[in-house]
């Protein structure tokens, strides 16, 4: 384990156990306050909450998860949840509104599941191809980081503004990064990238120079345009099986909203 902690630079230690003995051990000898251990199972414990007490710390130290894997067969839908915690929302929700949409999940999700299971070299080929083109790159870049953010209908980010100043953190710097690779079919783009050009202007300009051959490009339309679209995406989404309790809707909508809570199958 100091070879581990010491070649290769690692600082996250999970214990394949049926009761944790070598974790107790290795902080002994590590010595290191910034070491992580989790363990897969102990003695006298509930294990199915173990292994997401494992998957919640991995998460939160920038382990990518197979979300997929883990939620296949299983019928999940996104929420988009607020930021911070004084930015509490209630949510209508009723199963029964939509069938067709239902049938749209259960889709999307055998897609995703085909999808993780395409082989290392079809991945590699989709990764080299771009699906985003320069004259709309401002546009997407706008729309995938106010998602990253968790922004909603009417919020946008500024342009000139650093992201790290809009709400940016380490780990949606890294999930922005990485669609940017998808998107565009970059190799690797490296975190000091973001920091060199911290605004989505420069970083904008950067991507331009560096993947599509550089030169000026017109972005007099991209921020409108990147408003509608974003706009127009938020809306469809509240229009589906989940609905905002807002604080513009009526008594007599409220009123409906809280009994459909209460009986979802009433239509």
């Amino acid at each position: 384990m100091q070879t581990i902690a010491q070649q290769f630079g690692n600082n996250i230690f999970v214990e394949c156990c049926s009761n944790p003995v070598l974790s107790s051990l290795a902080k002994n000898i590590l010595n290191n306050n910034d070491n992580i251990y989790v363990y897969t199972s102990k003695h006298q414990s509930d294990d199915v909450q173990n292994f997401y007490t494992i998957l919640q710390t991995l998460y939160c130290q920038g382990i990518n998860i197979n979300w997929d894997v883990l939620y296949q067969h299983k019928k999940i839908n996104r929420v988009r949840l607020p930021n911070y915690a004084w930015q509490e929302k209630s949510y209508w929700y009723n199963p029964n509104r939509n069938t067709n949409q239902n049938s749209r999940i259960n889709t999307q999700e055998s897609n995703n599941i085909r999808h993780s299971t395409q082989s290392a070299d079809d991945k590699i080929q989709a990764k080299n191809k771009q699906s985003v083109k320069r004259e709309n790159l401002l546009v997407t870049m706008q729309i995938e980081a106010a998602k990253i953010l968790g922004l909603e209908a009417g919020q946008m980010l500024d342009i000139n503004k650093p992201y790290r100043e809009q709400g940016f953190d380490s780990m949606m710097s890294g999930e922005f990064l990485a669609k940017m690779e998808n998107l565009i079919g970059a190799g690797e783009i490296k975190m000091d990238v973001i920091h060199n050009h911290p605004t989505p202007k420069e970083l904008h300009q950067y991507l331009i120079d560096t993947y599509f051959g550089g030169g000026e490009v017109d972005t007099s339309q991209a921020i409108s345009m990147a408003d509608l679209m974003f706009n127009s995406e938020m809306d469809s989404i509240d229009e589906q099986d989940w609905h905002t309790i807002k604080a513009t809707d009526g008594k007599l909508l409220k009123w409906f909203k809280n009994f459909d809570k209460k009986l979802p199958k009433v239509k």
